[in-house]
């Protein structure tokens, strides 16, 4: 996902360039020292300007870097929510109320705190590794190989630490997301508690966010915890190592003296550098099973055996255009074919027997089919409007345009009143000798017929 990306390849290549730049000015400044230790004043001069000229580049190229790498995070996300909704795309079987909740919630909270991170992360981790890496090559050409190993002693403990507890930091990762997803779930239902409910059930869903909540932070808190033992550690070590090196060397000679006194801000840069590269170290494998976890997202989603929902035989389907009644699974599997190319079909039956459900088998079936329901929103300017003024305003600018072959419409007249139901109901059947039109209707055959006839007939 990542690895490949074009821009993060382009920003591993610059910031491989800015550490180049940088290892380079801590050689200088090394040089430099010694060259003031010798009383060559000339050349401190010259190597000072050397230096600055490479720090300048440096912080030039980092800026670079940092606007990619920004946009790096922007297009992860971005090309993410797409590649998600492409694989749900027409997979009627994880079209629930349930999966549209989770899924909004993941895309806007889990998947994208993640990819944000893990851009940045992915970009900052090369960068670490190089100046480390350089850092310490320019520490080896003026220090010696003695401070250099202790103080390259911290990596390798680092790594050791990062290997054994790699299955403690990949289930922390798992966790840390699911119960993450669980709070942002939780929100939507805050939302209906706490304005549309009495005291009582705001409480329960106040406790239930909050223990969603509380495992959440206790993860994160976890995490932190193994990801500073990681990253002290290995300094804890490195030191004692390092100074241990240098009291032996017992140097007194005054040009390797005013070297190493001019790197010791390096040193100290260095050691910082160590602690981000051991927090790097444990953060590997967190976000290779949260990319892993991302990539898998899709699975994790309710599947519902649409055809076991539907009661079959409790279903009636009524050709309007002649009144007659069809056969609901005959019918299904006419127009799961190129059979029934136009005409107005209504599907009726008791609560629960699976109409809904059949209307989303026929969506299955019929990819470019329109599917209208009350919670479904198809075109974008209807949203300042009543319930009842979105679904007409909705369904007119649907009719009003060049539809596909095939219109399924959910309970459309759910909060109409009469007058709009047979205003759209017109409308409709208008259309129904161009198209297929499926509906289920809120009101009853008998009322929706009744009032449908009285009203035909009405201005």
């Amino acid at each position: 996902m990542i690895l490949q990306n074009r821009q993060f390849q382009c920003c591993v290549a610059l910031t491989i360039v800015q550490q180049l730049a940088l290892a380079a000015s801590t050689y200088l400044i090394a040089l430099a020292g010694g060259s003031l230790a010798a009383n060559d004043v000339s050349r401190t001069r010259y190597l000072i300007v050397l230096f600055f000229g490479f720090a300048l580049g440096a912080y030039l190229i980092g800026s670079l870097v940092t606007y990619l790498t920004t946009r790096l995070k922007n297009s992860l996300w971005r090309n993410y929510v797409l590649e998600t909704l492409e694989t749900l795309k027409f997979d009627q079987t994880r079209s629930s109320r349930v999966d549209q909740q989770r899924t909004i919630g993941w895309l806007g909270g889990e998947a994208f705190s993640t990819l944000e991170q893990a851009g940045e992360f992915a970009v900052g981790t090369v960068g670490i590794y190089c100046n480390v890496v350089l850092t310490f090559a320019a520490f080896a050409l003026t220090l010696g190989a003695g401070i250099t190993a202790a103080l390259a002693s911290a990596v390798l403990v680092s790594l050791a630490l990062t290997r054994a507890l790699r299955h403690r930091i990949r289930r922390l990762a798992r966790e840390s997301q699911s119960s993450r997803l669980d709070a942002l779930v939780d929100i939507g239902a805050l939302w209906d508690r706490f304005l549309f409910a009495d005291s009582r059930i705001a409480a329960r869903a106040r406790k239930r966010f909050v223990g969603h909540a509380a495992r959440y932070f206790a993860k994160i808190e976890r995490c932190v915890v193994t990801e500073q033992l990681i990253a002290c550690l290995p300094i804890y070590v490195a030191i004692p190592l390092a100074l241990a090196v240098m009291v032996r060397s017992d140097t007194t000679d005054p040009v390797t003296m005013g070297m190493i006194v001019a790197v010791l801000p390096r040193s100290l840069q260095l050691l910082g550098s160590i602690h981000e590269l051991s927090v790097s170290n444990s953060k590997v494998f967190f976000f290779v099973e949260k990319l892993r976890n991302l990539a898998g997202f899709v699975a994790t989603l309710e599947v519902q055996a649409l055809e076991q929902q539907i009661r079959w035989a409790a279903i009636r389907v009524t050709d309007l255009s002649t009144g007659l009644a069809l056969d609901a699974h005959a019918f299904y599997r006419s127009v799961s074919a190129p059979g029934i190319a136009r005409g107005r079909f209504r599907l009726t039956g008791a609560n629960g027997c699976g109409k809904t459900s059949l209307l989303k088998l026929i969506k299955q079936a019929r990819p470019e089919a329109l599917y209208c329901a009350q919670d479904v929103r198809l075109v974008d300017d209807v949203e300042r409007a009543s319930t009842g003024q979105r679904q007409v305003r909705q369904l007119e600018i649907l009719l009003s345009a060049a539809l596909p072959t095939t219109l399924l419409l959910d309970e459309w007249d759910a909060n109409l009143d009469a007058a709009n139901a047979a205003r759209v109901d017109r409308m409709l059947e208008a259309r129904s000798s161009a198209l297929l039109i499926v509906e289920v209707r809120h009101l009853s055959a008998a009322d929706a017929t009744g009032i449908s006839r009285e009203l035909l007939a009405s201005p």
